[in-house]
């Protein structure tokens, strides 16, 4: 019976590990959000890192997380292309570094441990007639051999519910957003701009 039993468990490990073999380790997650603000105050909470910690969702979840901004425009506050945020604490130590900001919104690698390869993120920003649709976006990979692929699978429920929640903090600090406004960004030519609103 012993015997039986090891056989059997020793099948379902091989199963196991053939199947996380062949899974795409790559995953996809999107939500989106409506907000009843002017874009330029949803990307004034995007490209502002020190708002950052306000809206971030792992901070909440995780006490034990702590946020540190570890770049900022030299006299001001925007983030440029290159800034870059990192943090402590689950669900893994990472950082996280600007690629492109527009008034599209912006871009970013993500690594998470000592992941050679980032995860690609974005948020896009687009004006409608209620304000502004916002959308937060993450392609990755896990490197684990055999689990990254199961990992795969169950990313979105493991944290869908963190980006979403995420993208409220984000509503919430843009719909309360009361203040002058002049944002630094790049345009679609790699210019700086600047741009204000009352």
């Amino acid at each position: 019976m012993f015997r039986r039993v090891i056989i059997v468990l020793a099948v379902v490990l091989v199963l196991f590990a053939a199947v996380g073999l062949i899974l795409p380790r790559n995953f996809h997650l999107t939500r989106s959000v409506s907000i009843q603000a002017h874009p330029m105050r949803v990307i004034n909470c995007l490209v502002t890192l020190d708002r950052w910690e306000a809206w971030w969702p792992w901070d909440r979840l995780n006490a034990g997380n702590r946020l540190e901004v570890n770049q900022l425009e030299a006299g001001g506050e925007r983030a440029p292309t290159g800034a870059a945020i990192s943090w402590s604490g689950r669900p893994a130590p990472g950082s996280l570094v600007l690629t492109q900001t527009s008034l599209a919104g912006i871009e970013y690698d993500l690594y998470f441990n000592a992941n050679t390869r980032p995860d690609k993120g974005a948020f896009d920003i687009r004006a409608s007639d209620r304000g502004t649709e916002l959308t937060w976006r993450v392609d990755g990979h896990f490197e684990t051999p055999v689990v990254g692929g199961y990992f795969a699978l169950l990313a979105d429920a493991m944290h869908g519910g963190a980006v979403a929640w995420g993208l409220r903090n984000i509503k919430d600090l843009a719909e309360s957003d009361d203040s002058e406004l002049i944002l630094y960004y790049q345009d679609e030519q790699g210019k700086e701009v600047t741009g204000k609103i009352e």
